[in-house]
């Protein structure tokens, strides 16, 4: 298998991409649920809110990669005769998907930013994009919630249109983005 994408298949490099994407915003939802097992100020909760955070700003920094490579390389030709709908429905849930993973993290370091809290990444200070102000942390942390859940929907939709393609249309939609 090749690295880069072709006309038939995603490249290893697209598909470690998403696949990696996947296990990170899982890990992401999984770490902020753990969070509350854990009583406040413990060193477990400590430990799930800074995995968030550092799991969330890995997926930042990946998908503004992977944009590039989206851009820099052709995309896979859909086998069948996808009708307009179709077209215009896998877009919208693309930019949907692509909104989510930017503006997730970037809320979050805003929120770290309002509170005034500094954080740490592998021993080094993130600027704050934001001065402190309590209001501020409160609009983000609420506007982080609401994106968080829509995206289960998302992501809901995505998983659900790639098994409808695969066992109902029986097409290539999903095979291109498969190990081989």
């Amino acid at each position: 298998m090749q690295w880069l994408n072709n006309l038939e298949r995603y490249g290893l490099l697209s598909i470690f991409l998403h696949w990696i994407m996947v296990v990170l915003i899982a890990l992401a939802y999984l770490s902020i649920e753990l969070e509350d097992i854990f009583d406040k100020g413990s060193a477990g909760r400590e430990f799930m809110e800074y995995s968030h955070f550092i799991i969330g700003l890995s997926v930042l920094a990946l998908v503004l990669f992977r944009l590039l490579v989206k851009y820099l390389q052709q995309s896979p030709v859909l086998l069948g005769d996808p009708n307009a709908m179709q077209t215009k429905a896998a877009g919208g849930v693309h930019i949907g998907l692509y909104l989510f993973m930017v503006l997730m993290p970037l809320l979050g370091w805003l929120i770290i930013s309002a509170e005034g809290e500094q954080l740490m990444i592998f021993g080094s200070r993130l600027p704050h994009l934001i001065g402190e102000s309590h209001g501020a942390a409160e609009f983000f942390e609420e506007v982080h919630e609401f994106v968080g859940n829509l995206g289960y929907f998302i992501i809901g939709i995505h998983a659900l249109a790639a098994l409808w393609h695969h066992y109902i249309l029986r097409d290539n939609v999903l095979r291109r983005m498969l190990w081989k």
